[in-house]
């Protein structure tokens, strides 16, 4: 085994350092694994990053305009006790349908899996954005910090993304003490692998 001065550890420790960050590829796919593990969690059973529920829908009636709706071919406007289908008793159409809850309304676009807990899925935009590589990786004042996000696009605009990930279900977008266990393994790791 070597036997080194503080300054040739150090210097070392720099390479090894430098050795660990040129993995960059590597690093990557563990912060990866874990986002997996999150995606898992979050669109497959609908847990927030301390295992409870994301979230649960309204119980309250509503009224949906169909063009509102994720799946218009399953949808026609109604009303609550109406008799006449889609007009009004004088004639006039009926522009909204309504909904004795939210979760209702998720059934009647088939999109009610987990029940009346709340399901980010509701299309495959959102969960294919989330599972997108979008990366960046920085040294700042010897702390390794990895920042991983959700790229705005047509379909996912940034004022949605803010609005579920940021303002309506923070804690479902952190990672879960055991997807920050897996990153802190994995990146140890691929440390010690670098410190010769």
């Amino acid at each position: 085994m070597a036997t080194y001065t503080p300054e040739k550890y150090a210097v070392h420790l720099n390479k090894s350092m430098d050795a660990f960050l040129k993995q960059k590829k590597e690093i990557i796919e563990a912060v990866y694994y874990a986002v997996t593990l999150a995606d898992e969690r979050i669109f497959d059973r609908g847990e927030n990053a301390k295992g409870g529920k994301i979230g649960e829908y309204s119980v309250k009636p509503l009224y949906v305009n169909p063009t509102l709706a994720t799946n218009r071919r399953k949808f026609q406007p109604k009303g609550k006790s109406s008799k006449s289908g889609t007009t009004f008793l004088n004639g006039e159409p009926r522009k909204t349908r309504y909904f004795a809850t939210y979760q209702v309304y998720k059934q009647s676009q088939g999109m009610a899996q987990l029940g009346n807990n709340v399901n980010l899925q509701i299309t495959k935009h959102f969960r294919r954005a989330f599972l997108t590589k979008s990366f960046a990786m920085t040294l700042q004042n010897g702390k390794l910090i990895i920042k991983f996000g959700v790229k705005p696009s047509a379909v996912n605009p940034i004022g949605k993304l803010q609005g579920i990930m940021v303002d309506k279900y923070p804690l479902a977008f952190k990672f879960s003490k055991s997807e920050h266990e897996a990153i802190i393994d994995a990146i140890q790791q691929l440390f010690l692998k670098s410190f010769k």
